[in-house]
């Protein structure tokens, strides 16, 4: 990602010290073996941008696979309180958990799945999915069930959308509300 928005020719805002790197914050990075359908990150720039410039430059860049689909500004002057960060709004995620297998290998590990959550919905009857909200203090279950299952069958796990920690709203929403009243 830090690539892609130098190929871009943005001017990130970088941090001080011996290694100086691009204020990027991700709201929860996923971890390796995840995909993430709709990820939020935060991304300090000097310049300012429209953001539909900043969407098409950036998407030029990014690698196969990985795309921005909106974005917003911010702005705030340095010497007045910085906004809160994303990670810190950040109360979730919604997981979609797909066995791969054919329906007799799937039923053994649906009690699996339904150990780890209580608030596991099957998405629809004879399907391979389970759709469930897991809150940000307890995503480290859905690594745990990962390890697990990993092993034992050919599974998917990916992270539909974040959620805030106001009342479970979608994290960009949130966030897009939260600093347009800043």
């Amino acid at each position: 990602f830090e690539r892609s928005v130098q190929r871009a020719r943005f001017h990130p805002r970088f941090s001080e010290g011996f290694n100086p790197k691009p204020y990027i914050d991700f709201a929860q990075p996923l971890s390796l073996g995840f995909s993430g359908l709709k990820e939020v990150l935060s991304l300090e720039l000097l310049d300012e941008l429209a953001d539909e410039e900043l969407v098409e430059r950036l998407n030029l860049f990014l690698p196969e696979g990985l795309k921005i689909n909106r974005c917003f500004h911010i702005s705030y002057e340095e010497t007045k309180r910085k906004p809160p960060s994303i990670m810190s709004c950040f109360g979730g995620g919604r997981y979609q958990i797909e066995i791969l297998e054919d329906a007799a290998e799937y039923q053994k590990y649906v009690s699996s799945i339904q150990e780890y959550f209580s608030s596991c919905i099957k998405l629809n009857t004879g399907s391979s999915c389970f759709l469930c909200d897991i809150p940000s203090e307890k995503q480290s279950i859905i690594k745990s069930l990962y390890t697990d299952l990993v092993s034992k069958t050919d599974i998917q796990m990916t992270r539909v959308c974040c959620f805030s920690n106001n009342d479970g709203e979608e994290l960009f929403t949130y966030l897009l509300n939260m600093y347009r009243r800043l």
